[in-house]
């Protein structure tokens, strides 16, 4: 799975031997000789150690959603993880969540123009490092990961449902309704519109779960903060 994390770093000195850690990972550094005359192991002024720390640490802590209270929970994750493969959920039948957001390809489709139910006006965005975003949608359309999670629900050219045929579809799929009461406390409402919400917090809580993991520049720079020796690098 390719990595979508990107975090520049500001050029070293003339000095130092250029890390191409995004692109290798081949961490060079060469000794230095400090103010005093002293060799410095690591080879980096204390103004490059600050500039390469500031990249860190990773993963960051980000705080559940506030406007999402099954945000963080488990069993809302793998509730989500269900809907976000069931094709059902769609007004043909024929397409889920994942027919965009493929997991193999970085949870996009890779493809000029997304496809659902039809062709789309835009490319497919990844769903990787979603958590603790403000914006979502090209447009910046939805100021929170559950109301975007509806929006191709009901596009025509999506998923192209109605908030009934999903409430429908959660009440009377035993499975679906049972992970549902389980992370609602309640069973599936009367209401539509509060099955449809709640489905797209539940979707929400799983898309939360996806994350790029941790590189090689992650494992250098938390042992250049702990002044572990260049071995450890």
């Amino acid at each position: 799975m390719i990595s979508c994390k990107k975090r520049p770093l500001q050029r070293l000195a003339d000095h130092i031997v250029p890390l191409a850690i995004a692109a290798n990972c081949a961490l060079l550094a060469w000794p230095s000789i400090a103010n005093d005359g002293t060799t410095v192991p690591h080879g980096f002024t204390e103004t490059e150690i600050k500039a390469i720390l500031a990249h860190g640490p990773y993963p960051t802590p980000v705080a559940t959603d506030p406007t999402n209270r099954v945000s963080g929970m488990r069993e809302a994750a793998e509730f989500g993880t269900k809907l976000f493969f069931d094709e059902r959920i769609s007004g043909n039948g024929k397409v889920s969540c994942a027919t965009c957001h493929v997991p193999e390809r970085n949870w996009t489709d890779n493809e000029r123009r997304g496809v659902g139910i039809a062709e789309v006006k835009r490319n497919t965005p990844t769903l990787v490092n979603l958590q603790g975003g403000r914006w979502y949608g090209w447009d910046g359309a939805s100021d929170s990961l559950w109301s975007q999670s509806i929006r191709p629900i009901l596009d025509h050219r999506e998923l192209g449902a109605t908030a009934r045929h999903v409430a429908q579809l959660v009440r009377n799929d035993t499975d679906l309704a049972c992970r549902y009461r389980k992370v609602f406390g309640v069973a599936p409402s009367a209401d539509d519109e509060v099955v449809l919400v709640n489905v797209g917090k539940a979707l929400a809580a799983f898309q939360e779960t996806l994350s790029t993991g941790r590189t090689a520049f992650d494992q250098f720079r938390d042992a250049l903060a702990q002044k572990k020796p260049r071995a450890a690098w």
